[in-house]
């Protein structure tokens, strides 16, 4: 029913199958740590992005005990050893690899058929491309899920899909961008606007403190679902 060619491409990539957790009851509980079983907080967690035009190797901060480090897909110093835990790596547009404890790898496929949330540290992470991400169902299916942060690779975003990342924070998730641009963007705290950092040219990094792993989330779920169905036409 769309006229705009624009809008019906983007509705193109709505992934219902995703999208269940939305169903989820979290209505009446004011604290997810506990309740999901997900990891708890901890002293200096850091996440960084990286813009793929950024010219130098990440030097990682041994004082910082759990770190989140996205290396976008064109970005040449990307190491060559295998991933420590904490470093996520885009292979190509639907890949990425991810580094666990003891050295090991996993590879990750963004073609899957339901959303996936696993701890990094004490992050709990949702990987998403920037098609999904772009659809408020996605974040607000994983923010449902235990989802503190989507972790989003793209080597190519525009300034109009860039602001819709900002406004995903309102799902309650924050958000790590690394590619053509580097940016964190993390939820709003009471009235205020959300937190951004954003960079083209070199990376993001930001030190979470208690209060984002408090994970207070507020779902407001008292939709009349009968009444839409009955007047569905």
């Amino acid at each position: 029913m769309l006229s705009n060619t624009d809008r019906k491409f983007r509705l193109s990539s709505r992934a219902t199958n995703l999208y269940y957790p939305i169903t989820l009851a979290r209505t009446y509980f004011d604290e997810l740590t506990s309740f999901l079983g997900v990891p708890s907080a901890i002293a200096n967690a850091e996440v960084i992005t990286i813009s793929s035009n950024y010219d130098k190797a990440i030097c990682l901060d041994n004082n910082h005990k759990i770190q989140i480090v996205l290396y976008p897909q064109d970005y040449k110093h990307r190491p060559e050893r295998p991933l420590t835990e904490g470093e996520i790596a885009a292979l190509d547009d639907k890949t990425i690899k991810i580094g666990l404890p003891q050295g090991k790898e996993k590879i990750y496929s963004l073609a899957r058929d339901k959303i996936e949330c696993f701890p990094i540290g004490p992050f709990m992470v949702c990987p998403a491309t920037l098609e999904e991400a772009m659809h408020p169902e996605f974040a607000y299916a994983a923010a449902k899920s235990g989802a503190d942060i989507l972790i989003i690779f793209s080597r190519i975003i525009s300034k109009e899909e860039l602001v819709v990342l900002q406004a995903r924070t309102a799902e309650q998730v924050s958000i790590a961008l690394a590619g053509q641009t580097s940016a964190i963007f993390l939820p709003s705290r009471g009235h205020c606007t959300w937190e951004q950092y954003v960079s083209k040219n070199t990376f993001c990094s930001k030190i979470m403190d208690e209060d984002f792993f408090k994970r207070r989330k507020r779902f407001q779920d008292k939709i009349a679902f009968e009444y839409f169905w009955q007047n569905w036409k």
